[in-house]
């Protein structure tokens, strides 16, 4: 988000099965249905639109018959819990996480939308969560990009070049002074 991201392409599996169909609890009554992966899907990917203020491509992928068969020469006792989920869908969001376009579930094929990403300019400037309009006079924020080995990782802040915030405080005061007597 704080690179300027304003298309977010996120893919998920074809289907995401999580209990056999006929499963109990440990009381004997029926187990929950299968994990939602389209509730939940969209949810993640709309929610980090939201934040993000960028569009997003979901790509789901999509299990043929020949997968089917193939996974269930494997293992034929996934047979039922295979007939009983739900096939992922793709679909395109906007900045605020609806859907535009084209969707597909459940088939393999080509979804369209036409996406302005001139659209994801205002909602930034209105709720910018990477902080444009923070006090760049109290805060800096920097990303080491340099590659650390485990050496480094336990560094102690002296030798590392880092003060603490009270450290940082007496030192500008005593800057104040030098420079006014």
């Amino acid at each position: 988000m704080a690179q300027g991201e304003q298309l977010h392409i996120s893919t998920w599996p074809a289907v995401w099965p999580t209990r056999r169909p006929a499963s109990k609890t440990s009381a004997g009554q029926p187990a929950a249905k299968q994990y939602d992966n389209i509730t939940a899907n969209r949810t993640r990917t709309a929610a980090h639109c939201f934040e993000a203020k960028c569009f997003a491509i979901m790509c789901a992928g999509y299990m043929d018959k020949v997968m089917r068969d193939t996974v269930i020469q494997h293992n034929p006792a996934a047979v039922e819990t295979l007939d009983s989920l739900t096939q992922g869908q793709s679909c395109f969001l906007d900045p605020t996480g609806a859907q535009v376009g084209d969707s597909i579930q459940g088939e393999e094929g080509i979804a369209y939308a036409e996406l302005d990403l001139s659209d994801c300019v205002e909602p930034k400037q209105f709720h910018d969560t990477v902080g444009y309009y923070q006090r760049f006079d109290i805060f800096d924020m920097k990303v080491d990009r340099r590659r650390q080995g485990v050496e480094e990782m336990f560094v102690d802040d002296a030798r590392a070049g880092i003060s603490s915030g009270e450290d940082n405080a007496s030192m500008e005061q005593d800057e104040v002074a030098d420079k006014l007597g």
